[in-house]
């Protein structure tokens, strides 16, 4: 039996990253300094506490998390490399730079000015703008997981990873380790969660951050969590009159109990705080006032996929004090009003499962035939490959990988192409195996090559015949041809192997002819083209 590793200072995990240093304990995780041997910089290693480590399911939902979490690529988002599974560790490698929690702001330096917080909301509606754009919601915003950088930029971090563990018990001795006061009303129900629930919790922390306390707090955590839905927030000017009245109602809409009452979408909140400006004022009592003018626009980011722009990150941030611990593990004592059910949320894949046509002439002569009929033997009906239909994949991450762009690949016009999301590196930084795109060959087809034209330099794929592709990689069976390092158009001789399916499964995306402003790579496969014969 392999032995199980135990963190501690010069430790390497997967022969790469060695630990350097303990920062913090969590109640999901152990925050430790590492050094990326392979690149030479420093990374945050967070290590899960050894009754998740084997916890299966709480795994398959912590890497799948972990996985969707990695693609976003935005200045205001904790970055994730890599992950790590070894003998009772698994492990998520993440982004380090130099600053300290809002928490830990909060605490020693006591509440913001308005301008500060304006700034900071902006920058957290824009990153949380990017993260629903992909269609993550974090469900766990709160100051522990908000950081604020020594070049004065506030990332977020722990995106996606919150959900790995809506089905997990994370109570002690009846007290929630997760933060009780920052949950949204849908959220203490036992409600599906969506983006509006991340802007509730934004909501509270700009009531804290100006107010010094948030707006509902009880003798217990679930007694702080209920009582958001028995009466609505107190208003910030009633604990502060000196705030603005324009800042005091978007934060009272944002904390409204209704998801409905919210504003939509978290661009609609980053416009509103950019309208907001600030001039100073000659009077003792006040140290600055509040204009509000026409909103100002400012475009996000990334919009999408197609725009995102990967940024050079000069700076290393050290991981919050307190790891996030999921929003919806709320457990209430014995004389507590309402059961929060756990929500499992599950990542379906659209299998594209075709009927196979097994119907054969009756070709057999019968005993009156003449002597020189020639008798034949019946044989099934195998019908010219036609592409009937495409359908990305990604069953180790999030189900889909650019389906609403699958068809382009088949379309026959050069121009379009399905383009798989973006990647910070060209094996997937070890987070799945590789993506897909499934094609119907429009009936059981007999295959004896492949050609795919792409716009893509050093990539690698396998290419399965079959007629169900459903499950994850392994159930295939053997790849009828396989390619790697490639570039441009590349040709594939299979040996006419039948089947309704043709699966182009990308283990390595290679570069695309397209860079970002900065020159840096663009780890996307382009599949222009594709013929079977």
């Amino acid at each position: 039996m392999t032995p199980t590793i135990s963190p501690a200072p010069g430790v390497r995990l997967a022969d790469r990253y060695e630990l350097v240093s303990l920062i913090a304990t969590g109640g999901m995780a152990q925050v430790w300094q590492a050094t990326d041997t392979v690149l030479g910089r420093p990374v945050a290693a967070k290590i899960l506490h050894p009754h998740l480590a084997t916890d299966r399911g709480f795994l398959v939902r912590f890497r799948r998390e972990a996985v969707a979490a990695a693609r976003l690529s935005h200045p205001g988002i904790v970055s994730i490399y890599d992950t790590v599974t070894q003998p009772g560790l698994e492990v998520i490698v993440m982004e380090l730079v130099d600053g300290q929690t809002l928490r830990g702001q909060l605490d020693s330096q006591g509440v913001m000015s308005v301008a500060q917080a304006v700034d900071l909301g902006m920058q957290v509606a824009d990153a949380l703008s990017n993260a629903h754009a992909a269609g993550i919601v974090h469900r766990d915003i709160k100051p522990s997981n908000i950081l604020m950088c020594r070049d004065d930029r506030i990332m977020v971090t722990d995106f996606g990873i919150a959900k790995a563990g809506e089905d997990t018990d994370l109570t002690v001795t009846g007290t929630l380790l997760g933060t009780a006061k920052y949950l949204s009303p849908e959220q203490v129900r036992g409600d599906a969660s969506d983006p509006r629930s991340d802007l509730y919790a934004l909501g509270i922390v700009l009531y804290e951050v100006l107010t010094g306390r948030p707006p509902f707090k009880a003798d217990t955590d679930a007694a702080t969590a209920l009582a958001r839905l028995q009466k609505p927030a107190p208003r910030i000017r009633h604990i502060n009159p000196e705030l603005p009245q324009a800042f005091d109602d978007l934060i009272a809409r944002l904390m409204s109990r209704e998801p409905a009452d919210r504003p939509d979408r978290a661009s609609d909140v980053r416009v509103a705080l950019s309208g907001m400006r600030f001039e100073p004022v000659a009077t003792a009592a006040h140290d600055q006032t509040m204009v509000v003018a026409d909103p100002v626009y400012i475009p996000p980011t990334m919009e999408d996929d197609d725009e995102d722009h990967e940024v050079e990150m000069d700076d290393f941030i050290r991981s919050e004090r307190s790891w996030m611990v999921p929003a919806l593990a709320l457990v209430l004592v014995a004389t507590a009003l309402i059961v929060v059910g756990a929500l499992f949320s599950g990542n379906g894949l659209a299998d594209s499962v075709l009927d196979r046509s097994d119907d054969a002439p009756d070709n057999n002569a019968s005993p009156e035939q003449p002597d020189d009929t020639v008798s034949l033997t019946p044989v099934d009906v195998i019908v010219d490959p036609t592409l009937a239909g495409a359908t990305a994949i990604d069953p180790e991450g999030d189900g889909e990988e650019r389906n609403d762009t699958a068809a382009f690949a088949i379309d026959g016009n050069e121009d379009t192409y399905w383009r798989t999301e973006r990647y910070r590196s060209a094996d997937f930084g070890n987070l799945k195996s590789g993506v897909g795109l499934v094609i119907n060959l429009g009936g059981s087809a007999r295959v004896n090559g492949v050609m795919l034209d792409t716009r893509s330099e050093g990539w690698s794929v396998e290419i399965y015949i079959g007629d169900d592709f459903g499950g994850v990689p392994g159930t295939w069976g053997d790849p009828a041809a396989a390619g790697r390092d490639l570039r441009d158009t590349a040709n594939f001789d299979i040996d006419e192997v039948v089947g309704s399916q043709m699966l182009i499964w990308v283990t390595n995306p290679g570069t695309s002819d397209d860079a970002d402003d900065n020159g840096e790579p663009d780890n996307r496969f382009e599949l222009t083209a594709v013929q079977v014969s």
